[in-house]
């Protein structure tokens, strides 16, 4: 049967791939689930410029991230936290710390794309690397330091 996916799948197809699938993957799992719909000729009209459509918009996406990468490079961002006496944080710096960081100083991230090698439980200087969706890497920068300094 012939389908066009509407969605990644991995190792099978990416979105808008028109490709032939056995009967049963198609009516059974793939159909229902709304992630392929049969490849009529309307149907294969319609893909096109939505093909056309989502080419213009990750474009533009790229752009916009690395927009935003090169900003974030120049900055360092600071995460207040409360603290021991030898400098070690309760709890645990991670994405979800620094998403809201970067919201208090109005730059939207989603904290998927926040990649860190370990939780941060000290004070000091870090970096963390922004996988954007688009393919981009960029470098975030940003300090823990201790509450009321």
């Amino acid at each position: 049967m012939k389908i066009i996916f509407l969605e990644d799948i991995p190792s099978v197809a990416r979105k808008y791939d028109v490709k032939d699938v056995r009967d049963g993957y198609a009516r059974n799992f793939l159909l229902p689930r709304h992630l392929a719909e049969a490849a009529s000729p309307a149907a294969l009209k319609t893909v096109e410029g939505r093909k056309a459509r989502a080419s213009r918009e990750s474009a533009e996406d790229a752009a916009h991230h690395e927009k935003l990468a090169e900003r974030l490079k120049t900055r360092v961002f600071v995460i207040s936290m409360k603290m021991t006496e030898s400098g070690t944080t309760f709890g645990a710096v991670g994405a979800e710390k620094i998403e809201d960081a970067l919201k208090k100083e109005g730059i939207s991230i989603d904290k998927k794309w926040i990649v860190l090698d370990a939780p941060i439980k000290s004070a000091g200087d870090y970096e963390a690397t922004i996988e954007f969706p688009s393919g981009l890497k960029g470098i975030l920068k940003f300090k823990v330091e201790a509450e009321g300094i």
